[in-house]
This record gives C-alpha cells, sequence and structure tokens, in this order.
C-alpha cells in the first residue's frame, strides 16, 4: 500500500463503523420539508444561474452585432 492509503485508512474505518456521524448536515439528513425544499430550491436555482447568465450574455452579444450590421438611414 501507498503512504497515502495508510494514512487516509483510519479515517475511511471511522467513516465506515459510524454511518451515523456522517448525517452531519441538518438540511440533508434531518430537519423539517420546509428546510429541505428551500435548500433543494436553492440548490436548482444557485445551479441555473450561470447557464441563464451565459444565455443572457449571448442574446446580447447577437443583438448588439445585428444592430451593428444594420445600415444607419
Amino acid at each position: 500500500m501507498s503512504a497515502r492509503a495508510l494514512r487516509a485508512a483510519p479515517a475511511l474505518a471511522v467513516a465506515w463503523l459510524l454511518p451515523g456521524a456522517a448525517l452531519a448536515c441538518a438540511v440533508c439528513g434531518f430537519g423539517e420539508d420546509q428546510s429541505r425544499i428551500a435548500y433543494i430550491a436553492t440548490t436548482a436555482l444557485l445551479s441555473a444561474l450561470p447557464i441563464a447568465l451565459l444565455a443572457g450574455l449571448l442574446i446580447f452579444l447577437r443583438r448588439a452585432t445585428r444592430a451593428e450590421r444594420r445600415p444607419r438611414d
């Protein structure tokens, strides 16, 4: 085994023996339904935000280049 694997072995053994300790996040594993719904909604919003910003930028650039091409009479 490598030295890295030997250093990680105790932590992995503890995590395997105490699976309840892995549920430390109050929103993910426990809590009320409202907090769980808020967590999922926030995750969806933050996942969609970069895509929406990129789409908005592309639409803006497309309109700007089309306005440049039009004759100004």
